[in-house]
């Protein structure tokens, strides 16, 4: 029954432009009925009594082929016959034509010998989609028949190539799409184009149509036939042609197969696939025989002691396969470039030594050689070599090379033959595989020979290094360690086991410390950076510090993720910072109390000083500017001291506010007044209404910093000029003078700490050499530059600044301080504590020469209660108290009761920023550092001054 549809479904096919093939069963009484119904070109009337008779075919008329021998619908009739049924055919020109095909139920009307009740098939309704199936191939391809094509040959995955020639398009697409979802497909339309291919490349299969145009199935057979390097190639003849005679002659022109039109998918699928098997296992059968040691090859490893006999495995079998008697494989020595024999058979001792010497002048070939009669070529004649080769009894020779994958030539393997010979084609191709093979062993067994190098070289590498290095994959939370190099298995060597894994070291860790390592390994891997961290490893006695590394790398053979690691142990370094950092504070904590001690005998020195000049000493005015200056010179070098030291650990905070340049450059300006009057300078300030955003503090320090450099180094008499313009996105302060200047050696370390290179340019010497370094500092802090620039020697200085000009709040206009008669100011009440009797004392004296009511008490606990009977106004507390702080002292003085809230200035010998800040937690208003009074006595004139101003306002 298939061959029925198939056949009447291929000729409505054919015959089928447009419109639609309807294929319908029924029954009937008298049987089953089908009808196969198409809208194509119809028949007409005249050859309707023709149509079933066999080898007829209607010329002339329009066709999707032109082939066909007439015999489809005539086997049609003689199925249905042999079935005991009939088939008709009704037909129009133009319109369609339906043939019916009528067969009777059972089986009691056929020979008995026809029925075969122990094979019956499948239901016919459970093959009807295989026959849909096979009908649609035909129709040109949609991705819904594709796909289904794809499904069902998907598990093949034998790419073999084969090549399809046919003159149809139809037969040449369909049966590309066939074949084509199971092997990789070529088509070409006749004998000729197919010739042209199998040349250019190697085909496994051809299946070729027997009636061609240009070069038919046949003619293409033989040249395939006669072509040595063609003629193992499998070939099935497709033809219409369906008589034995004519499967005969196509299997005595060469033909591996004869496929006879219309055929089934399964069909033709189902040969190509035993052919392509059957020409494997003659390919696999002809290099077993010659490469059967080969297998004992590829399962033993290329190493150092195998490679002799593997490479020796492969001569004998090149040897047998040639039916040769000698045979030799030779590799380059990489030293010299000159072969060297790996492996031979046939050969003795002597041919050996003597092939060994005419190594120089035998370089090795890139192609293939052939001497069929080594007396007879004129390659080597009149050489040593012809008589090394008759006396080896050497009469014929092959040498191929051994070529790389990568196209470097290894080496070369030869057979020999003690007779005129010529190999053929079929044993060189043998001789290529086994090249290939030696070639493989070759370049593996040098591959790993490098890699074996690199490894111990690496390993050398990390077993050398005192780092810690190692690979660990995750399974889920759990580590699991892969490698590790010395240094880490010597470092946790006597540790307490954590893990299973005995190549890789126990390292004892916590559960904080593996909860640490994951962390990091997720944070490596979620941003496929290296992370680098430190923690502290626990061990008895104290823990150990280390500093690790580690790299996500990607997922291990078994899917989880593995890490890279470093780890380096810092605990000696940890000791030593932890050592400079007590050592910092030491310096800290010995910087700040010789600050102190050097600042509380000044304070009498400055207090007597200032009751000499308020008490009209005017007869020692001379004298008492020297010591003032001289005073406030030690003051400017412990501050620098102080300065230079918080700059150094990064404790130096800025307190940046909106402010006139105006305003830093005027107190600048009148610090350094008395220098520059002292040395007669004049003064040239040239500052416009600039604002920026600044710590007043240090931008009045920069300022005065390097006008007293400048006032040092120039000349009684000199210019000195301070300049500011805006620049841009800064603004630029300039500082000047006709001084000394600079040379040019010196102007790279003139901003050094302690660089003191014109020392003895200064009078009243350089003092520490801190200040510019401080200005230098202070400057970038504020995120600016300072450069200098200096003609030479007696040529002057000039030090720009360069600051941002950062946006923000609208800055205070400048500031101006009217000046208030000193009548207005009310005398205060004021308490005064410190230890230190000449300072305390010298304080008191000086506030009531200005007409102050004041107390004074040696330590706090008398301080608190002289603040009880006296009730101040203001109380001026020494920090470094004895017992009780001065800190404390204000915070008790703070919560007494009846209200007594005085106003708080602190007077301390200490000045760093924690005591600054300490000061305005405690509550004081003012906090000073000893010995300068100036601020001390301006802040309480001005209190003096509110106070008077709020008695004079009514109630």
């Amino acid at each position: 029954m298939e061959k029925i549809v198939l056949n009447l479904l291929s000729n409505a096919l054919k015959f089928t432009f447009a419109g639609r093939i309807t294929l319908s069963l029924q029954a009937t009484t008298d049987g089953a009925v089908l009808d196969v119904r198409d809208s194509g070109i119809g028949i007409v009337a005249e050859e309707l009594p023709r149509l079933f008779q066999r080898f007829h075919r209607i010329e002339g008329v329009r066709a999707r082929s032109a082939e066909g021998s007439g015999i489809g619908l005539a086997l049609v009739q003689e199925l249905a016959q042999m079935h005991g049924g009939e088939v008709t055919v009704q037909s129009t020109p133009g319109v369609g034509s339906c043939f019916r095909v009528t067969l009777p139920f059972g089986h009691a009307h056929l020979p008995a010998d026809r029925v075969d009740l122990a094979s019956e098939s499948a239901p016919a309704r459970q093959r009807e989609p295989h026959l849909a199936a096979e009908a649609l191939r035909w129709l040109p391809p949609a991705s819904a028949q594709a796909s289904s094509t794809a499904e069902v040959y998907a598990e093949d995955e034998v790419r073999a190539r084969i090549l399809i020639a046919d003159d149809s398009g139809e037969l040449r697409d369909y049966l590309a799409r066939l074949l084509g979802a199971r092997w990789t497909v070529d088509t070409v339309a006749d004998g000729e184009a197919a010739l042209a291919a199998l040349r250019r490349q190697r085909f496994d299969l051809v299946l070729s149509d027997v009636m061609m145009p240009r070069l038919d199935g046949y003619g293409l057979l033989r040249v395939l036939r006669a072509d040595p390097l063609l003629e193992a190639t499998p070939v099935i003849l497709l033809s219409a042609l369906a008589g034995k005679d004519d499967c005969v002659e196509g299997l005595q022109h060469g033909a591996d197969d004869y496929l006879v039109k219309p055929f089934t998918a399964r069909e033709v699928v189902a040969r190509v696939g035993a052919h392509l098997k059957l020409a494997a296992r003659r390919r696999l059968a002809a290099e077993n025989a010659a490469l059967l040691r080969l297998h004992e090859v590829g399962m033993r490893p290329a190493t150092r002691d195998t490679m002799p006999g593997l490479l020796q495995a492969i001569v004998e079998a090149a040897v047998a396969v040639a039916d040769a008697g000698m045979g030799l494989l030779q590799i380059i020595d990489p030293a010299t470039q000159t072969l060297r024999v790996a492996a031979q058979t046939g050969f003795g001792a002597e041919f050996l030594d003597r092939l060994a010497g005419l190594a120089p002048i035998l370089p090795p070939r890139r192609e293939r050689l052939i001497i069929e009669d080594v007396l007879a070529s004129s390659l080597f004649a009149g050489t040593p070599v012809v008589t090394m080769l008759q006396s080896a009894g050497v009469r014929a020779s092959q040498c191929t090379p051994i070529y790389a994958r990568d196209g470097r030539l290894l080496g070369t393997i030869s057979t020999c033959w003690t007779r005129p010979h010529r190999p053929d084609d079929g044993v060189l191709r043998l001789v290529d595989l086994l090249a290939r093979e030696a070639a493989d062993l070759i370049d593996h067994h040098e591959r790993e020979l490098a890699l074996q190098e690199i490894r111990a070289t690496l390993q050398s590498f990390y077993d050398s290094s005192p780092f810690m290095m190692g690979v660990v994959e995750l399974d889920g939370d759990t580590p699991t360690g892969v490698y590790a190099n010395a240094a880490m298995a010597r470092y946790f060597a006597d540790d307490d086991a954590d893990t299973d894994n005995d190549a890789f070291p126990r390292t004892g860790a916590t559960p904080a410390t593996r909860a640490l390592w994951l962390a990091q390994c997720r944070d490596s891997q979620r941003d496929d950076r290296p992370v680098r961290f430190e923690y502290e490893h626990p061990e008895p006695g104290g823990g150990r510090w280390l500093n690790a590394t580690v790299a996500y790398l990607g997922d291990g053979r078994d899917g989880r993720p593995r890490f890279s690691f470093v780890i380096e142990d810092v605990s000696e370094r940890k000791r030593q910072e932890q050592a400079l950092l007590d050592a910092d504070r030491r310096k800290d904590e010995f910087l700040a109390m010789l600050a102190h001690e050097l600042r509380n005998p000044l304070l009498p020195i400055m207090s007597a000083l200032e009751l000499i000049r308020r008490r009209g000493g005017d007869r020692f005015g001379k004298e008492h500017e020297t010591i003032e200056q001289q005073v406030r010179h030690v003051v400017h070098l412990v501050d620098d001291l102080l300065d230079v030291a918080r700059i150094a650990r990064g404790g130096l905070v800025l307190n940046r506010q909106p402010l006139p340049l105006r305003d830093a450059v005027a107190q600048a300006v009148h610090m350094v007044v008395p220098l520059l009057e002292q040395r007669d300078h004049r003064l040239d300030v040239q500052v416009p209404p600039l604002n920026l955003v600044a710590d007043e503090g240090r931008l009045t320090q920069i300022v005065a910093n390097l006008l007293t450099n400048a006032a040092k180094y120039t000349p009684r008499g000199g210019r000195i000029a301070v300049h500011a313009w805006h620049d841009g996105a800064q603004i630029v302060l300039e500082v000047r003078d006709n001084g000394i200047g600079i040379a040019r050696e010196a102007l790279p370390r003139v901003f050094d700490a302690f660089a003191q290179k014109r020392r003895d340019a200064a009078p009243e010497g350089a003092g520490l050499g801190l200040g510019l370094s401080i200005v230098r500092k202070l400057v970038e802090l504020h995120g600016g530059s300072v450069r200098v620039h200096s003609d030479g020697a007696g040529r002057g200085s000039v030090f720009r600044v360069c600051l941002p000009v950062i946006a923000g709040p609208e800055s205070r206009p400048p500031q101006t301080l009217p000046a208030a008669p000193a009548s207005t100011c009310r005398p205060q009440r004021i308490l005064v504590v410190d230890d230190n009797d000449a300072a305390r004392e010298g304080i008191a004296e000086l506030l009531r020469a200005v007409g102050h009511d004041v107390a004074t008490a040696p330590d706090g606990a008398t301080g608190i209660a002289a603040a009880l009977q006296l009730r101040p106004d203001i109380a001026i507390l020494d920090i470094g108290l004895p017992q009780m702080d001065g800190y404390e002292v204000a915070r008790r003085l703070r919560a007494l009761p009846d209200r007594i809230e005085p106003r708080l200035i602190a007077l301390s010998g200490y000045g760093r920023e924690p005591d600054l800040q300490r000061g305005v937690e405690a509550g004081f208003a003012l906090y000073l550092t000893k010995p300068l009074l100036d601020r001390l006595i301006e802040t309480i004139d001005q209190w003096g001054r509110e106070a008077a101003s709020r008695d004079r306002t009514p109630e």
